[in-house]
């Protein structure tokens, strides 16, 4: 008997969705999460510093090669790349990756803040995107202000955080909701301190755990002027969506603001 050739089974290409990134502004495709991809995700949700770990990686993951590979591409690597973009940068990565995945119109849920009540209801997430571009004249990792305290002696450099930054800091305490991760704005603080005999000598502060620790003791408005000076600076850029309607049960108005990371979570948790 003879065998007759199999054709040739081409997988279909991974879903894609087009990207940029509001800060430091590159674009480029990523592709959906796979059956797998969704497994690794569900198993990371014990806590923040394996979740966190766990996302960075499958978001590096998910973009194009193009982005990875050749001479001048700005991610060679995973270090590059936690190092390169910014929290705000990530959620555009992630709203990309869940329309990729999940394609532009699909459930979310909802919970009235009025009565409770949990409904689910079908979006289209891309017409409640929000975009805010940085247009700076110069990459805004590259920017470090400096704020003066001369009541204290202190020279702050402020900076915009990265994901580097995040991962440091999730190492080191107990998560994003700890007060040191408000610091992150801050690259470091050049001040002066005494010596056992008595001599001024220069210290800088680097660690946001040593930052805060400098910071708690000082009156409320010294904190309130490091951020209002940060924000200043490097403005409020970034991507954001969010969901109006009417509660089905009690009839007030919803609005929702939809959080990347607890709504890709949600879509996971609901395949």
């Amino acid at each position: 008997m003879r065998l007759m050739p199999q054709p040739e089974i081409q997988e279909p290409m991974a879903p894609m969705y087009f990207v940029k990134l509001p800060l430091v502004q590159h674009e480029f495709n990523v592709r959906g999460l796979t059956v797998r991809d969704e497994d690794i995700l569900k198993g990371s949700a014990t806590s923040p510093k394996k979740m966190s770990d766990t996302l960075n990686h499958l978001m590096y993951d998910c973009i194009e090669s193009s982005m990875k590979t050749g001479e001048n591409a700005p991610f060679p690597t995973f270090t590059a790349f936690v190092n390169g973009i910014t929290p705000s940068d990530r959620d555009a990565l992630l709203f990309g990756i869940i329309m990729a995945s999940y394609d532009v119109e699909h459930d979310m849920s909802i919970q009235c803040g009025s009565c409770n009540t949990k409904t689910t209801e079908m979006i289209n997430l891309a017409s409640l995107l929000k975009v805010d571009m940085y247009e700076g004249d110069v990459p805004i990792l590259t920017k470090h202000p400096i704020l003066q305290y001369p009541e204290y002696g202190w020279t702050v450099f402020l900076k915009q955080p990265t994901l580097a930054d995040e991962i440091k800091i999730l190492s080191s305490s107990k998560g994003d909701s700890a007060p040191e991760h408000q610091y992150l704005i801050v690259d470091h603080i050049e001040a002066t301190a005494k010596d056992d005999a008595g001599n001024t000598i220069p210290i800088v502060m680097t660690n946001p755990l040593e930052i805060y620790g400098a910071f708690a003791s000082k009156p409320a408005k010294v904190r309130k002027r490091l951020i209002k000076e940060w924000k200043e600076a490097f403005g409020e850029h970034g991507i954001t969506a969010s969901f109006e309607g009417l509660c089905p049960n009690c009839g007030n108005p919803l609005q929702i603001n939809i959080s990347p990371l607890a709504h890709l979570f949600f879509l996971v948790a609901h395949a």
